[in-house]
């Protein structure tokens, strides 16, 4: 997979998204950190939700446009499992219960993330958080909540059920935001990548730690 290299503006060394820090012709010993810093919102029929795993498609290069499909031999994993049909063949096809394949790209950032780079830490702000639009501020809630972990599946399932989903009023957009449900768009999404042996699908097996910071006046 490609991956972004880069010089930083701050100390003007070189970031090699792979290998790591370079300058005067070789790479440094010390390591680089990347930190996920995601919001939380809807993303629909799509993958359901929008947060630490697929804030990842924002790593990825969006130059060869919508489909992603240049230049010739490459294929942008923002568009992973959307097929490349006309809209008016897209609707109709669509009435008898074909459907793009979103989860698949889930799949692909697991795949980034297990053999380019994961990140040290994923940190989801949710002081508000869109529960049926990521852009209208009408359709958002002030969730109030920040969420951190090294495990981005996980973090993304608390996300969605804990801070979410509860406060979806649209009997629609739960169907989008419940991760325990086996076949809404965002469990596949997350079952995806947890397949490229990514975080923990278990929620049984999460541990969570809560803190509410005091109210100042």
């Amino acid at each position: 997979m490609s991956y972004p290299v880069f010089t930083s503006q701050y100390s003007g060394v070189k970031i090699d998204f792979f290998k790591g820090p370079w300058k005067d012709g070789k790479y440094l010993e010390r390591k680089l950190k990347f930190i996920n810093f995601s919001s939380l919102n809807t993303h629909g029929g799509d993958t359901g939700v929008t947060a630490s795993i697929k804030n990842y498609l924002g790593i990825c290069d969006m130059t060869c446009g919508y489909r992603g499909i240049g230049p010739k031999g490459f294929y942008n994993f923002h568009y992973v499992g959307q097929t490349r049909i006309p809209r008016r063949i897209r609707l109709v096809l669509e009435k008898i219960g074909w459907e793009d394949h979103y989860d698949a790209i889930g799949g692909c950032v697991g795949y980034f993330m297990k053999n380019i780079r994961m990140a040290d830490l994923n940190i989801i702000t949710a002081e508000w958080s869109g529960f049926g639009s990521r852009t209208k501020t009408n359709l958002r809630a002030h969730t109030k909540t920040i969420l951190a972990s090294r495990d981005p599946v996980a973090l993304d399932f608390i996300a969605a059920k804990e801070v979410l989903l509860p406060v979806t009023g649209d009997k629609e957009y739960k169907i989008y935001h419940n991760p325990d449900l086996p076949h809404s768009p965002f469990r596949k999404f997350l079952i995806s990548c947890h397949r490229e042996r990514i975080g923990n699908l278990s929620a049984e097996k999460i541990k969570t730690q809560k803190y509410s910071f005091p109210t100042t006046t």
